[in-house]
């Protein structure tokens, strides 16, 4: 991913003003779709009392390989970030296809 795709992550989730971050991300395009599919480490207070940093998902319509990333971000998980819910992208966080390359970074 570019540093400006992890940025806009980033900002959509200190957005909300809750003191959490995402400084890393790795991303997979859905060929069928086509949408770039991206998953992160929430840290900050969303992680204190928890097993591990809990992840966020996002999808987006543009390349997140480009050095002047400026896609529009969904999410298909509400709650961990300023970016529009997608409910058609919600496959529940046991199935979601962007997990497979998290366990592979």
């Amino acid at each position: 991913m570019s540093p400006a795709a992890v940025a806009a992550v980033d900002a959509s989730v200190t957005a909300r003003g809750e003191g959490n971050s995402v400084p890393d991300a790795i991303a997979r395009i859905d060929e069928a779709s086509g949408k770039w599919f991206i998953v992160g480490a929430i840290v900050g207070p969303a992680a204190v009392g928890t097993e591990g940093s809990p992840l966020g998902v996002w999808a987006t319509d543009a390349d997140v390989t480009d050095p002047a990333f400026g896609g529009e971000l969904v999410s298909p998980i509400q709650g961990w970030s300023t970016a529009p819910y997608a409910p058609e992208l919600d496959f529940g966080m046991d199935g979601h296809p962007v997990l497979g390359c998290w366990l592979r970074k």
